[in-house]
């Protein structure tokens, strides 16, 4: 069985006991071209470098059913046994004891829900190669909108719309490695 891309969990609930018109006018197919609303991003106080950040709303996430054996970690790919990789992972609760747990991952990305035999695997842009390697701290030490753009120029992904302004006065805007600086 191939991994198949399936739609989120909760539109495939509402599916199966709603009018598929009122499911599909809450979760639209989206083609990329139509017009989007605006950030609420904001930021203000720049004297020390000030910035947020937003959701760009572009989809980077997928779904794909894994027949998995959820006791040895292998799965099928394109017709052949692969193995998922066990990772072990530790929650500190506040006030209350650590809550450890296990999950397999398989080549998609972590096993997120089961039904029955079918497990679903969530694949994010953010996680792949170099997803996650943001470069946070270098944007929170850059004390101008110079030093800020430096820093954001080795962001890898998953899209962002990026906003800053700094002591001399200078606002910005950052998105899909366009710049706007205002002063």
């Amino acid at each position: 069985m191939n991994p198949t891309a399936v739609a989120c969990p909760s539109k495939k609930t509402l599916l199966e006991g709603a009018e598929p018109g009122k499911v599909d006018s809450l979760f639209p197919v989206r083609t990329g071209v139509e017009s989007r609303p605006g950030s609420n991003a904001w930021v203000l106080a720049g004297s020390r470098i000030a910035w947020g950040l937003t959701n760009v709303h572009f989809d980077v996430q997928g779904l794909y059913i894994e027949k998995l054996d959820p006791q040895s970690g292998r799965y099928l790919f394109r017709g052949k046994l692969e193995q998922a990789r066990r990772e072990q992972e530790t929650i500190p609760v506040r006030g209350g004891s650590l809550v450890e747990f296990a999950l397999w991952a398989t080549r998609y990305g972590p096993i997120i829900a089961a039904d029955g035999n079918q497990h679903l695997a969530l694949r994010w842009v953010g996680a792949e190669q170099f997803g996650l390697a943001a470069p946070l701290l270098d944007l929170n030490r850059a004390r101008n909108s110079q030093e800020f753009s430096t820093a954001l120029a080795r962001h890898p992904g998953p899209m962002q719309s990026f906003m800053h302004a700094d002591v001399d006065g200078n606002i910005g805007y950052h998105r899909n490695r366009s710049t706007i600086v205002l002063q």
